[in-house]
C-alpha cells in the first residue's frame, strides 16, 4: 500500500506474466573481450579478499576495489581500497581497519571524482572520507567532512555528492553536498506511513545512479518496486513502477506491550512466484540508466531481466537477460564473482 504511482501509464513494466518477457540475449555482451581475474585463495595480503563492497573506475585504466569486511571489530577486521588495472595486476592500496584518520569501520562506497585525483569513501559512518592521488596506485588520506549520519548508497556527478538517507526534520531522502562536503540541498520524498519506522525502513534503503551526462540521478528501494529520476537540482523528472513484483522482505508492523509502534523484517519465501527486487545503475555510461529485476518463476527458477531506461523521459527497452556489473565503460566490464565457500574475486573483461 502507498506504493507511488508511474507518473506516465507508458512508464509501466507489468511482470505478472513474466512470459511475456522472453529471455532475449546475454547481457552484458563479452564476445571478443580478454578476462582477467582479481582475489586468490591464497597469495599476498591484498589478493585475499574478504568482503567486496564496492568496484569503481577512473575511466583511465584504473580499478578500485573496496574490500571490507562488514564485522565491526575494526582491530580484526580487513578494510582497504586495492587499486588494479584491466589486467588485473595490483598497483597499490590504502586505508585501513580503525577510527582514525584514513581509517574505516564501515565503508560501503567509492566515488571517483575528476579522473581519479581524488577518492572518497562513504558508508554507514557520519563521515566521508577524502583521499587524493600522489601518482598512479599512491593515495595519501586527505581530509573527512561530516554528512550527519551514515548513506544506504552514493553517488557522484558534476562536482557533486549526493547521498542516499532519509532526514526525518526535512523528510527529504536524497541529499546533495560539494565534494568538500557543503551541504546543497535536499529532495524525494519519503514513503507516506503513518508508523515512523515504516517510513524510515522504506526509505532509507535503496540504491543511487548519477548520470554524468544529462545529470540525472535515478532511485530505487530495496523494498519498492518503484524507479524515480529526478534532476540535479531534485527536481522529479518521471517515476517508472514495476507491477506484479511482490518484495522479498516484507514489513510487519505490530504495537509493543506499552501501546508504542513496532515493525519487524519478515522474509518471504524467494522461490515461491512472482518475489523479486530492483537494482538500477549508469553501468555503461551511455547517458542510459539500467534497470535489473529479478523475479523467481516458480520452482526456485529465477529469471533475471535487464531493460535500459531513458534517463530524461523514463522510456524503456528490455534488452535481454543477466545481470549488471558494477562497472562497465570505455571497453572495460568489471564484476564481483562470489561463489559460496570460497574467496571473493574481481572478474575484469576489457577490450585491446
Amino acid at each position: 500500500e502507498n506504493i507511488p504511482d508511474a507518473t506516465d501509464p507508458s512508464l509501466i513494466i507489468d511482470m505478472s506474466d513474466v512470459d511475456r518477457w522472453p529471455e532475449g540475449p546475454f547481457v552484458p555482451d563479452t564476445s571478443g573481450m580478454r578476462t582477467a581475474v582479481f582475489g586468490r585463495e591464497d597469495g599476498e595480503a591484498y589478493e585475499l579478499l574478504s568482503w567486496v563492497r564496492d568496484i569503481a573506475t577512473d575511466g583511465h585504466g584504473s580499478i578500485f576495489v573496496l574490500d571490507a569486511d562488514p564485522r565491526s571489530d575494526a582491530s580484526s577486521s580487513f578494510k582497504a581500497v586495492h587499486i588494479i588495472d584491466a589486467d588485473a595486476q595490483y598497483l597499490g592500496s590504502f586505508g585501513s581497519a580503525g577510527e582514525g584518520p584514513g581509517e574505516f569501520l564501515h565503508p560501503d562506497h567509492i566515488l571517483v571524482t575528476d579522473e581519479g585525483k581524488r577518492i572518497l569513501i562513504a558508508g554507514r559512518e557520519r563521515e566521508l572520507d577524502v583521499f587524493e592521488r600522489q601518482q598512479t596506485g599512491v593515495y595519501r588520506y586527505l581530509k573527512s567532512w561530516d554528512a550527519h549520519t551514515g548513506s544506504s548508497d552514493a553517488c557522484f556527478i558534476r562536482g557533486h555528492v549526493y547521498l542516499l538517507y532519509h532526514d526525518t526534520e526535512s523528510g527529504h531522502i536524497i541529499h546533495k553536498y560539494t565534494v568538500d562536503g557543503e551541504y546543497v540541498t535536499g529532495f524525494g520524498e519519503p514513503y507516506k506511513s503513518s508508523n515512523p519506522f515504516v517510513v524510515q525502513s522504506l526509505s532509507d534503503r535503496g540504491k543511487l545512479a548519477c548520470i554524468e551526462t544529462h545529470g540525472v540521478i535515478g532511485h530505487t528501494s530495496h523494498l519498492l518496486p518503484v524507479l524515480s529520476a529526478y534532476d540535479a537540482h531534485g527536481e522529479l523528472l518521471w517515476r517508472l513502477k514495476v507491477e506484479g513484483l511482490a518484495s522479498i522482505r516484507q514489513v510487519v508492523e505490530g504495537v509493543t506491550q506499552d501501546g508504542r509502534a513496532s515493525m519487524r523484517f519478515g522474509q518471504a519465501d524467494r522461490s515461491k512466484k512472482g518475489y523479486g527486487g530492483l537494482t538500477v545503475s549508469p553501468a555503461y555510461s551511455d547517458g542510459h540508466l539500467y534497470l535489473g529485476i529479478s523475479i523467481s518463476i516458480g520452482d526456485d527458477k529465477r529469471r533475471a531481466l535487464v531493460f535500459r531506461v531513458d534517463a530524461l523521459s523514463g522510456a524503456f527497452e528490455h534488452i535481454g537477460h543477466g545481470g549488471i556489473p558494477h562497472v562497465a565503460e570505455k571497453g572495460l566490464i568489471a564484476r564481483l564473482l562470489w561463489k559460496p565457500e570460497s574467496a571473493p574475486q574481481v572478474q575484469i573483461r576489457s577490450r585491446e
